[in-house]
């Protein structure tokens, strides 16, 4: 299999079968929004094909987005991935909101992290050409149970070292802001894989 996701020459790829456990990757109009909207085929992204915006409302509330649950099984690892670009929201998370409640923070401007929990255990990025990068972070799960993943926008003025949590953070938006994102990836493992595509269902590579 090649792959094609740096938008230069294809590199080849051998690596294990892995599954997404996310029914939409690329379409997250389907997701539950709160604080923010999703604007669909909203920009080009680096690998090709159309990313889709999560931008912030203009009120002082939570901001995330969800996909439906995904049943992950205790003591087990997951990795959630996907391909951001900041459009003046300089500050993301990822959080485990059905269990253990544990968050993940990203800094674009410094490339800084924060952990708030003890669920997310390792955190990787990599970055692409204009200004896209791929965030990868794995999760140890605590429980067999039907999880629910989201992707928070925290906007510019939150602070890794106060720690707020990202459950109960709010902060008034400008109703234009946010971050675009493509690719969303939760597969069970301790690496991310290769993108696997999906449209309404999960897939096997």
């Amino acid at each position: 299999r090649l792959d094609y996701s740096d938008g230069g020459c294809p590199s080849l790829l051998l690596e294990p079968s892995s599954t997404n456990l996310v029914t939409y990757s690329e379409d997250f109009s389907s997701f539950t929004q709160n604080g923010c909207s999703v604007i669909s085929d909203n920009i080009s992204f680096v690998g090709g094909g159309l990313a889709d915006k999560i931008q912030e409302d203009s009120l002082d509330t939570n901001k995330h987005v969800r996909p439906t649950n995904i049943s992950i099984t205790s003591s087990q690892s997951y990795i959630m991935s996907a391909w951001f670009k900041t459009d003046n929201c300089d500050v993301i998370a990822f959080r485990e909101a059905s269990s253990s409640g544990d968050s993940i923070t990203y800094k674009f401007s410094t490339g800084t992290t924060s952990a708030i929990g003890a669920g997310w255990t390792s955190f990787n990025v990599v970055n692409f050409s204009n200004g896209w990068r791929r965030i990868e972070a794995k999760y140890t799960s605590v429980a067999t149970a039907s999880m629910n993943f989201r992707v928070h926008l925290l906007g510019n003025n939150y602070n890794q070292v106060t720690n707020p949590n990202p459950s109960t953070y709010t902060y008034q938006g400008d109703g234009a802001s946010g971050v675009y994102m493509w690719g969303l990836t939760v597969e069970q493992g301790s690496y991310a894989s290769s993108y696997i595509k999906t449209v309404g269902t999960t897939q096997t590579r």
